[in-house]
């Protein structure tokens, strides 16, 4: 146990620890050489009132991982949980893992509240689950983003199944994305459900899209449900819900496949739920659906499904709508 709040904790040694972690008020954690407490019943309870980096392996039990940073959200520090250089928080006999980060809401932008880049890894073993919030900080700058997952990392189960939560920074920046996925990064469970929930910022500027999806990233599901409900903002400056790049690929290969925002602009991506139900739906009761072109973001908001859009949907069945939405025009 470490409960020191006066000091950082710097990890340079590696630890062969069956008994677990456990840490609380320890200003920021840095683990930079791997931590072993897997294989058994033991876990690894981390809560840091700053931050937490993590550079190298972390390996929990059944007892799983819990990583919870600035949890009151105040300070000006860039991220809340740091996952990098290829580190693996990973977990044996079932473990779940959650990630909760909030970033410092003083500065001038980059503000995120979970990072995973340069190819790091969460990965979660049998029937354990994954669940990753993140939120951006307040400040007036760019870039306060939720989640940001890059560089080829991977969050990934077996049969548990992944919850992401992660919500825009609310200054006037552009770019407050809820949760960023770009550069080949992948999201996947085998049998497990997917629902990832992303929530732009507040502000007017460009680019404060629900969720993104950019390069050749990916949300695979082998079987389980993948859901993703988006928040952007309209105007002028309007981003969409959710958005994808052209290379990019949702596929829940056997499970249904749920689109769920007023805007959501695919670019011709391919969506697939070859054995189940690919389903298109409005957040707002009552926003109506046109068929045929893109999405309106100012006047009479209107959630756009084009051509293209539709034609690289890949389903058994295609749901339009639900009984809360508006007139569906083709």
């Amino acid at each position: 146990k470490l409960h020191k709040p006066e000091n950082d904790i710097h990890c340079s040694n590696p630890f062969d620890l069956p008994a677990g972690v456990e840490s609380s008020g320890v200003e920021s954690l840095i683990f930079n050489q791997e931590i072993d407490a897997g294989g058994g019943s033991s876990g690894i309870s981390v809560t840091a009132p700053t931050s937490i980096a993590v550079r190298a392996d972390l390996i929990a039990g059944s007892a799983g991982v819990k990583l919870e940073a600035n949890p009151t959200a105040t300070g000006s520090f860039s991220y809340g949980i740091l996952v990098e250089n290829g580190a693996n928080i990973s977990t044996t006999n079932n473990g779940d893992i959650e990630l909760d980060g909030h970033s410092g809401n003083a500065g001038g932008g980059y503000r995120t509240g979970v990072i995973l880049q340069s190819g790091a890894k969460v990965t979660a073993d049998g029937t354990g689950k994954i669940s990753i919030t993140g939120n951006g900080g307040l400040t007036a700058g760019p870039s306060n983003l939720g989640i940001s997952i890059t560089d080829t990392s991977i969050v990934s189960s077996v049969d548990g199944d992944i919850t992401m939560a992660g919500t825009g920074g609310g200054g006037q920046g552009a770019g407050n994305t809820g949760i960023y996925i770009g550069s080949a990064s992948r999201i996947t469970s085998s049998t497990g459900s997917v629902d990832i929930t992303g929530v732009g910022g507040a502000g007017t500027n460009t680019g404060n899209y629900g969720i993104l999806l950019t390069g050749t990233s990916a949300i695979l599901t082998q079987g389980g449900a993948l859901s993703m409900t988006g928040t952007g903002t309209s105007g002028g400056n309007g981003a969409a819900g959710i958005s994808m790049e052209t290379n990019c690929r949702l596929d829940a290969d056997g499970g249904d496949l749920k689109l769920k925002a007023d805007s959501i602009d695919t670019t011709g991506a391919p969506i697939m739920a070859v054995c189940g139900t690919g389903s298109f739906e409005s957040l707002t009761p009552g926003l109506p659906i046109n068929l045929g072109s893109g999405d309106k973001y100012t006047g009479t908001l209107t959630l756009g499904l084009s051509a293209s859009e539709l034609a690289a949907v890949s389903a058994n069945f295609v749901t339009i709508g639900a009984a809360s939405t508006g007139a569906v025009t083709v």
